[in-house]
């Protein structure tokens, strides 16, 4: 995996998000910021994307309509999904996607294949 993110063949970028929990603002901000890290190392991602605060099953292409400011918050985070997806509608090299979501990315198949239609 790390000799194919070296050679630059795909970009590889990572998206964390958190869900709906009754944590306080920095207890949400440590746990999201751990999850950036691990993005980094060792899953070597060059941009990462985070959404703070949704449910797995809220679609994909909808999440972050409504900024949320903690996104800004976030160390080693570039924006937030609908970041992610001005990203990927102009990125010139293939996008390898690295997610870490507990819950998973989705909880909708259909969601997905629109998502990265």
């Amino acid at each position: 995996f790390i000799e194919s993110v070296k050679t630059g063949k795909c970009t590889t970028i990572g998206y964390a998000r958190k869900s709906h929990t009754n944590e306080s603002k920095s207890v949400r901000l440590r746990l999201l910021e751990n999850m950036t890290a691990i993005l980094i190392d060792p899953c070597r991602c060059s941009k990462i994307y985070v959404t703070p605060i949704c449910t797995a099953n809220s679609p994909l292409l909808e999440r972050d309509m409504k900024r949320n400011t903690l996104s800004k918050e976030i160390r080693h985070a570039h924006g937030d999904m609908q970041d992610l997806i001005s990203y990927a509608k102009t990125a010139v090299r293939p996008i390898r996607l690295v997610v870490i979501d507990y819950a998973g990315l989705t909880t909708s198949p259909q969601d997905l294949f629109n998502f990265v239609s």
